[in-house]
């Protein structure tokens, strides 16, 4: 402790002594009784708290006090020691699959095995296609430009929800009096690209018989879609011819109106395929073999060669009990956060589970001059826990939950009922990578 100021009529009894009259080494092997802290684990906190009417709830996960029973004007503070509860792995059967979550390729030449569904009005959605950051990126300048910060719109899409968008890098710009890039293409922009260079290309690789089908001017489609999608088939064959077509109405504009539409690169974005391809063993050995059986639209031997693009693959690893006894498995953030370090991964995010100071997810990115090495962009563990309230849960309003009127409680007994069902289930951790 050191003395930074003394009052102006310094009163002894008050002052704080100086600095050489206090020991501040360490002490070793010593051991203070600790008096006014009660360690509990989970089924003693509930049967604690009892009846939800009694108001002993409130004290315990509100305040974390607990009163002794024998004197009422004694507390303690509560910590909750979830390991006291803890059953050790080595105990309990373990159930490890392995999966494929999602799928990116970025590519200047898109090459498929299926027809695909080309879009042939504008889109006029409030945010882009990819609005959140996905931990790709493209080679525009240094550093490494993430993905959902160039300019894209919809250009087609497959069955079992694959999506193909198209990226003009050449547009990139941050908007103006702000620090952040611009994500959304302008509609008259937009209407440029499908009447001077898509719709001229469509109209070229469909044969003398379907002309009355795609001979049609932007207008016409934007009225046929009436705010839904409108859009033609191109099979494989003819899905090169046309971007050959889009390539050689860029560079032939003598006007340069449409350069601007130069450099362009498909975007094809899978997700939430990892049941498609999880506990398949019949299809395969590998979640790769069994990815091109299910979704045989995709040529994954064109795919996977550098030179063709960059295929960026989520890789899950699950891990979950198979004891009689329902289970909870969660990730020790300082074990899993030493992990990360020492996988060389950037600062991790934490994201705690409820309260709970040292249980839940991790998540991180790799530096990118590790990354192209190492062949991993990113890395997260996480509890599937998660998936009880995934797309499930609404939280209230504030002035709901001050009012603490019925759609207030409407929300929390919603959540309750989620909770409650899930109890006779077991829920693992998962790691991507």
């Amino acid at each position: 402790m050191l003395a930074i100021s003394q009052p102006s009529s310094p009163l002894k009894s008050t002052q704080i002594h100086t600095e050489q009259q206090w020991d501040l080494t360490c002490r070793n092997n010593t051991r203070e009784a600790i008096s006014d802290i009660c360690f509990l684990g989970m089924p003693e906190l509930l049967d604690l708290a009892g009846d939800p009417k009694s108001g002993n709830g409130f004290d315990l996960f509100i305040r974390g006090i607990i009163y002794d029973p024998e004197d009422c004007e004694k507390e303690e503070m509560v910590h909750l020691d979830i390991t006291r509860d803890a059953i050790p792995t080595e105990n309990v059967p373990i159930y490890i699959s392995v999966d494929i979550g999602s799928l990116i390729w970025k590519t200047h030449h898109l090459h498929l095995k299926a027809s695909i569904n080309i879009h042939m009005a504008p889109y006029i959605q409030p945010k882009p296609p990819i609005n959140t950051h996905n931990r790709t990126y493209v080679n525009l300048i240094k550093p490494q430009t993430d993905i959902h910060s160039i300019l894209h719109i919809h250009f087609g899409h497959l069955q079992g929800g694959i999506n193909v968008w198209i990226a003009f890098p050449r547009m990139t710009h941050k908007q103006q009096d702000s620090p952040y890039f611009a994500t959304q293409i302008p509609l008259l922009v937009q209407d440029h690209w499908f009447a001077f260079i898509l719709i001229p290309a469509i109209k070229k690789i469909y044969g003398r018989g379907s002309k009355e089908y795609v001979n049609h001017s932007p207008q016409e489609y934007n009225a046929r879609a009436a705010g839904k999608t409108e859009t033609r088939l191109v099979d494989q064959i003819k899905l090169q011819e046309l971007q050959d077509q889009i390539d050689t109405i860029i560079h032939e504009d003598e006007d340069e109106d449409l350069h601007i539409f130069g450099s362009f690169f498909f975007i094809m974005d899978i997700r939430g395929i990892k049941l498609t391809n999880k506990d398949r063993d019949h299809l395969g050995n590998a979640p790769f073999e069994v990815l091109a059986d299910v979704i045989p639209a995709l040529d994954f031997h064109y795919m996977f060669k550098p030179e063709n693009g960059e295929c960026v693959i989520d890789l899950g690893i699950s891990a979950g009990s198979e004891a009689d006894q329902p289970m909870v498995g969660l990730w020790n953030l300082t074990k899993v956060d030493a992990s990360f370090a020492q996988a060389g991964t950037n600062t991790p995010y934490l994201f705690n589970v409820g309260t709970l100071a040292d249980y839940g997810a991790v998540s991180a990115e790799y530096p990118i001059d590790c990354a192209s090495v190492l062949q991993m962009r990113y890395h997260m563990a996480y509890n599937l826990i998660f998936e009880i309230v995934h797309g499930n849960i609404q939280f209230p309003e504030n002035s709901d939950a001050y009012a603490a009127n019925s759609t207030f409680h409407a929300h929390i007994n919603q959540i309750v009922n989620l909770y409650r069902d899930a109890k006779q289930s077991s829920y693992g951790v998962r790691d991507e990578l």
